[in-house]
């Protein structure tokens, strides 16, 4: 990955020579391990789920499936909605310790 470093004017924070080095990615390079995910619909994201569209909706806007705002329009990034499934599975699995179990009441004398 190469960076390409341009000199552009600073306005606000101005130093001695009145311009500031802002670091740029090569535009020309491929960066072999950057890929975008697939962004899905709620109507997908429900067809992968087995659910009905207004139950990925009512989990988006209580803040459970992360999901990303592209102006009016919601979608949901495939990565996220496996991470959020994974998270689900993991808090269903979780053994948790048996509650004791109380000592019987001895006989009064």
């Amino acid at each position: 990955m190469t960076l390409l470093l341009t000199v552009e004017r600073d306005l606000g924070n101005r130093t001695p020579t009145g311009r500031r080095a802002v670091a740029y990615l090569d535009p020309h390079e491929r960066v072999a391990n950057c890929s975008l995910d697939r962004l899905l619909t709620a109507e997908e994201v429900a067809e992968r789920l087995g659910t009905r569209t207004d139950w990925v909706w009512a989990q988006a806007r209580a803040g459970l499936i992360a999901h990303i705002r592209l102006g009016r329009y919601r979608r949901f990034r495939e990565s996220a909605v496996e991470a959020w499934l994974h998270e689900l599975e993991a808090k269903s699995t979780v053994i948790t310790p048996a509650a004791p179990t109380p000592l019987p009441l001895r006989p009064r004398a």
